[in-house]
């Protein structure tokens, strides 16, 4: 088979990188490095005879930083990509999940599958969302995550599970979308968050809890993508 040929059926996203790359992930077949110039296609998977692999070829998550690092979200553990040095960090060793704690500083992700990963307004730090478990806010000046996690005797910890979606604002302002709860917002602390439930049409809430996807237009608008319960829209000015 040609090694810089195009294969698989399913298409998990197609993502343009700010140095002009564009990648496409396939399921079951790894991530594909588009060069526009020369019509190939480089295939990035987990064959371990090659100089860069991942851990898995399921790719779920996607993006480079400033550095140039490429950040892949696979099926089995995150991968960081520097393609000049040529070195790869995998985040295998999945920190144990501790109760009774809203947030702590670790090393660590509770996590295995990140399906999203975002920029923070700081555009240093990274917003990372996990199918298995919730969010990471990853730190690269100490090399720290801050994993939140869901305490029952605090309302105003994360509650949701399996992310979906994460919106930074021009504002600044950070939404999650998961596969239940409905709307959640970040707090002004960074710490707590403020939810907003689904509700029956007409009233304030989402009209599921399931969001898939969260974006902001130009007007500050943020439009909410619901598995079931269509397209919402939420005007942060009069929430």
């Amino acid at each position: 088979r040609d090694m810089y040929s195009f294969r698989g059926n399913r298409v998990l996203f197609i993502q343009k990188s700010k140095t002009g790359i564009i990648w496409i992930s396939v399921e079951k077949n790894g991530l594909f490095k588009v060069d526009l110039e020369a019509k190939k296609f480089r295939i990035i998977d987990d064959n371990p005879h090659k100089a860069i692999y991942l851990s898995n070829r399921d790719v779920y998550a996607l993006y480079e930083d400033e550095k140039r690092n490429l950040w892949v979200g696979t099926k089995t553990e995150l991968n960081r990509i520097n393609f000049e040095s040529g070195q790869v960090k995998r985040f295998q060793n999945k920190q144990d999940i501790h109760r009774g704690i809203n947030y702590e500083y670790s090393r660590k992700l509770p996590a295995e599958l990140i399906g999203v990963i975002k920029e923070d307004s700081d555009g240093k730090k990274l917003w990372m969302g996990a199918f298995d478990y919730k969010i990471s806010l990853y730190d690269p000046k100490t090399d720290m995550f801050l994993n939140f996690h869901h305490d029952e005797g605090n309302t105003n910890s994360f509650l949701p599970w399996s992310l979906r979606s994460i919106c930074v604002t021009k504002t600044n302002q950070v939404y999650f979308g998961a596969t239940g709860i409905g709307l959640c917002m970040l707090g002004k602390d960074k710490r707590s968050f403020r939810y907003f439930p689904a509700v029956e049409p007409g009233k304030q809430g989402t009209t599921d809890q399931w969001i898939n996807v969260i974006y902001e237009d130009r007007d500050s608008i943020i439009w909410i993508g619901t598995l079931s319960g269509g397209l919402n829209r939420f005007d942060p000015k009069t929430q």
